[in-house]
């Protein structure tokens, strides 16, 4: 009896447990997907900053938002472009006549409208309005020099906006306005994993307009974020519009980017624009090592002129790859390629000789052959006549 009771306690218990671990699992699984993420896993996104500037060259902060990069130029290196929400960059006379007021200003001082983007380890790069509209509350900004510690997205084609189409959104959120801070707020850029759950369309001027909503309630710092696909492309970007957070296609950003002529990747874009990974730049960078010191170590007059120069010419290209923080992947596969061909076929100028020498080495044996045999030849013709 004793041990029946025991028993019962023992199974009692456990059933306590397993129900304690199932709420602790459902617990789990209805908080938030927000996550913080650190800005240098994300460089594609960068943290943009609105402000006003006085006569005398003081600064007063406005607004504060999110952005990313994208398009590459010519050269195929990180273009300067940032697309994002117009709301962020949008003048504001209330905003206006509270920092006259909070600043002792006049009230017919001029200020001036800068915007700024923040990359990773907090430098601020200048930038200027290229396109806008206020209809659609997209903004495209072009910035003074190249962000050195950014890169570019590729763009979807809007397949993967679909209804249930699991995405990912990256982001600095929080509220729009700096003015009662006084200050650049100090936001962690955070990541969300959600799902679209409703899509629309519109009509502007003829053209058809998509959006969509997400899981996920979406504070306005987070309009101008980047929406991601699970390959890694562009789906679209969160906009504020008329007091709600929805999200604009990758169609109708592809659009806005064909209009001026800027170049963007695409998901169909191969390997030639494909950004390296850490592996394939230290397999680089030790090659580029171990070659420079094989060819201090030999002398240039024992090698042929055209494979010493093919192999010194390699070496300094797999430098200038290393060196370019917009160096693609496959320019980095090429460099080892050349680099490794180059070091195979590096000749010494006595092998030359040595094939010379091996090549009179043969016609001297042949000739010595043919002489003996022409010699044999008259030796026996002349025994030949002695005889008859």
């Amino acid at each position: 009896m004793k041990i029946t009771n025991f028993i019962r306690y023992i199974l009692c218990l456990m059933a306590l447990v397993c129900l304690c671990n199932f709420n602790i699992v459902v617990q789990a699984s209805e908080e938030s997907s927000e996550e913080t993420v650190e800005e240098e896993t994300k460089s594609n996104v960068v943290k943009i900053l609105t402000v006003y500037t006085d006569e005398n060259g003081n600064t007063y902060y406005a607004k504060q938002g999110t952005g990313f990069l994208v398009g590459v130029d010519g050269n195929q290196n990180s273009s300067k472009h940032v697309f994002t929400d117009y709301g962020i960059l949008e003048g504001d006379n209330v905003v206006i006549e509270t920092i006259k007021k909070r600043n002792g200003l006049p009230a017919d001082s001029k200020l001036e409208l800068k915007y700024y983007a923040i990359g990773s380890m907090g430098v601020m790069t200048s930038m200027s309005l290229k396109s806008y509209s206020q209809d659609t509350r997209y903004a495209v900004l072009e910035t003074d020099m190249a962000m050195a510690d950014k890169s570019y997205y590729k763009l979807g084609d809007g397949s993967k906006v679909t209804q249930n189409a699991r995405i990912h959104i990256t982001g600095y959120p929080g509220s729009r306005s700096l003015l009662d801070q006084g200050q650049v707020a100090d936001r962690q850029m955070v990541e969300y994993d959600t799902i679209i759950t409703e899509l629309q369309t519109a009509s502007y001027y003829g053209e058809e307009i998509t959006y969509f909503h997400v899981g996920e309630h979406i504070e306005e710092g987070m309009a101008g974020a980047p929406i991601i696909d699970d390959e890694g492309c562009v789906s679209g970007m969160f906009i504020l519009h008329n007091g709600e957070m929805k999200a604009i296609s990758v169609k109708n950003i592809r659009i806005i980017l064909d209009s001026l002529d800027i170049n963007y990747l695409t998901s169909a874009d191969d390997e030639t624009y494909d950004v390296p990974d850490a592996k394939l730049k230290l397999e680089l960078t030790e090659l580029v090592r171990e070659n420079k010191e094989y060819i201090s170590s030999i002398k240039r007059f024992s090698y042929t002129e055209k494979t010493w120069d093919a192999l010194y010419n390699a070496i300094e290209k797999g430098e200038e790859v290393c060196s370019n923080i917009d160096s693609t992947k496959k320019q980095y596969e090429d460099s080892i390629i050349e680099l490794e061909k180059a070091r195979k076929k590096i000749k010494a100028k006595y092998e030359k000789l040595i094939v010379i020498a091996i090549i009179l080495l043969v016609v001297v044996v042949l000739f010595s052959l043919l002489l003996a045999k022409g010699l044999k030849n008259r030796k026996r013709m002349k025994q030949e006549r002695a005889a008859s």
